[in-house]
């Protein structure tokens, strides 16, 4: 069996890099429209945040490129909504879409 010489490993191995970090930047580019939208995000498992999207931005996790989304929750109070400074993260999204405030729910009491 012959082994792979460690240059063209590395080589391989930054080619590969380059490619994810090309797709996650062009994924990038396509949610930028959401900036300072209320979207609802789902992750592969289900879960959903509600909020003003603020970013997304790509970290490493078990040696894999995952997307993290940010978004801020909006907080009813008597009538009034806001942004709260509390900022929710998403990872692995499938899905995510802009929403209107009627659609929108986080009381608070």
């Amino acid at each position: 069996m012959k082994s792979i010489k460690p240059v063209k490993f590395i080589a391989d191995s930054l080619k590969g890099a380059n490619e994810l970090l090309k797709n996650a930047q062009k994924k990038a580019a396509e949610l930028d429209q959401f900036k300072g939208e209320i979207v609802i995000i789902t992750d592969t498992k289900g879960k959903s945040v509600q909020g003003f999207f603020k970013n997304i931005e790509f970290v490493i996790i078990d040696n894999k490129i995952t997307a993290r989304y940010t978004v801020y929750l909006i907080l009813e109070c008597e009538k009034i909504i806001m942004a709260s400074a509390h900022t929710d993260y998403v990872y692995d999204a499938v899905d995510i879409r802009k929403t209107t405030y009627k659609n929108y729910r986080y009381n608070v009491n």
